[in-house]
């Protein structure tokens, strides 16, 4: 199918983006395996295997893109899914302008709701992030599901073949949708930008990978973040970098850093975190798991993983540091006073994770120093105020007149010393903006 996009195509390296599930109905390993074209040519597939780590059998495309030609339409499932045509449907027949209205069929997650159904969402810019149904019995899309054409032009948001869209369209950028179910809420993560270290000062698009978070009380939508800002676009606007200009859609979980506790200054320094998964473990914890690339260290990158927390709105906060083995469970948050109220004052390390960092000069946020004081007054570089929560290790945070910065209080290990102190991370839902801290001595 891919060859339809590009004589020349070939396998080697387009193969991406693998998610594996376990299917209980099927008892087996599941692969949904991106298989990328060029023009929209590309296809998601179902591999299978009786063992974690394989050998992975093919199975079947789950879904396909890129059918806008009238003699190729026929060498999908276009007619399993909609019903016998007679020529290609008038809405798919758009040519170049694919990308504007539909999706490419690329990373794909797999996840049960909490009623046991089985769904997948998929897709990278182009037409945006769509959901389809899928049949527990095979792992393949769902073919007694139908949808119902919902919109027109660009603006459609449900497809008879596609499904329901449930994020970006209109070729904004977004891609390596997530979802994971935590705490009474399903949550979409999405990764804007372009996935390099960016540094390209002609080039919006080389770099800026910034994970964003929505969520939904329903697996399907409508999503949105903190500010109530939907995650379906009806236009196009720049939503990455610094001359964002769709206000900020999307809570910035945490973008490029760098001098942040033990971090080597300047090489190490993350920036470009993207195309995450999350775990919601029977530890009792909850994992981000993601890629970085670093600020001297070309386009090579490597995996991290944070703890994730709910703070008291029930928003999604990263701890500020790696998961190193902390013993703090995200139900102790709301039952438990993890770090005694005496114990929390001193100086601090503060981090703000603001939008619209410039990845065309790989700009990185820096940490300025505070004080959190017995009284409940914050000096230094920031003033304000913070309080916690009795018997819960919640805190609030206000800063230079921003108020309700809303966070956990944990500790956490400064890698690679094995040294514990008290941090916080923050969400102020009316921005979306997140901070972290950590307590330090001279």
């Amino acid at each position: 199918w891919s060859k339809k996009g590009n004589a020349a195509w070939s396998i080697d390296g387009n193969m991406w983006a693998p998610d594996v599930i376990y299917n209980e109905a099927m008892g087996k390993w599941c692969m949904y395996l991106s298989i990328n074209g060029d023009a929209w040519y590309s296809s998601i597939i179902l591999l299978t295997s009786n063992s974690i780590v394989g050998p992975y059998t093919y199975q079947a495309p789950v879904v396909i893109s890129g059918f806008y030609a009238d003699e190729n339409y026929k060498l999908t499932d276009l007619e399993l899914a909609i019903g016998g045509q007679a020529s290609l449907p008038e809405r798919y027949a758009i040519g170049t302008a694919w990308g504007n209205r539909y999706p490419n069929c690329i990373d794909p997650c797999v996840f049960y709701d909490e009623q046991g159904k089985l769904w997948m969402t998929y897709g990278s810019w182009s037409g945006g992030i769509w959901m389809l149904e899928l049949d527990e019995e095979t792992g393949l899309r769902d073919y007694d599901v139908s949808y119902a054409l919902t919109g027109s032009g660009d603006g459609i948001t449900v497809d008879p073949y596609f499904g329901k869209k449930i994020a970006g369209g209109y070729y904004v950028s977004g891609e390596a949708s997530y979802i994971e179910y935590i705490g009474g809420y399903y949550y979409l993560f999405m990764t804007y930008g372009g996935l390099t270290a960016g540094g390209n000062p002609d080039d919006y698009n080389a770099g800026g990978y910034q994970m964003r978070v929505f969520r939904s009380q329903n697996p399907d939508g409508p999503y949105v973040d903190s500010k109530g800002s939907a995650a379906v676009f009806n236009e196009y606007e720049l939503n990455f970098g610094p001359y964002e200009n769709d206000g900020n859609r999307g809570v910035n979980i945490f973008g490029a850093y760098g001098e942040w506790g033990n971090q080597a200054v300047g090489a190490w320094a993350e920036r470009s975190q993207g195309h995450n998964s999350v775990i919601a473990a029977p530890d009792g914890r909850n994992y981000l798991v993601y890629h970085s690339r670093f600020q001297e260290q070309g386009e090579g990158h490597e995996v991290r993983v944070h703890q994730l927390y709910q703070n008291e709105d029930g928003w999604l906060v990263a701890a500020p540091f790696e998961y190193t083995g902390e013993i703090a469970k995200s139900a102790q948050i709301a039952t438990e006073q993890l770090i005694p109220s005496d114990q929390i004052p001193g100086k601090y390390k503060l981090l703000v994770h603001n939008y619209k960092l410039n990845h065309l000069v790989k700009e990185l946020a820096l940490p300025v120093e505070v004080n959190l004081n017995a009284d409940g007054s914050i000096t230094g570089a920031y003033t304000g105020r913070w309080s916690v929560t009795a018997g819960k290790s919640y805190i609030n945070i206000s800063l230079g007149g921003e108020t309700d910065y809303k966070g956990v209080m944990v500790l956490q290990t400064l890698e690679p010393a094995n040294t514990q102190v008290p941090s916080f991370t923050c969400l102020r839902s009316a921005t979306g903006v997140t901070i972290w801290g950590y307590r330090y001595a001279d």
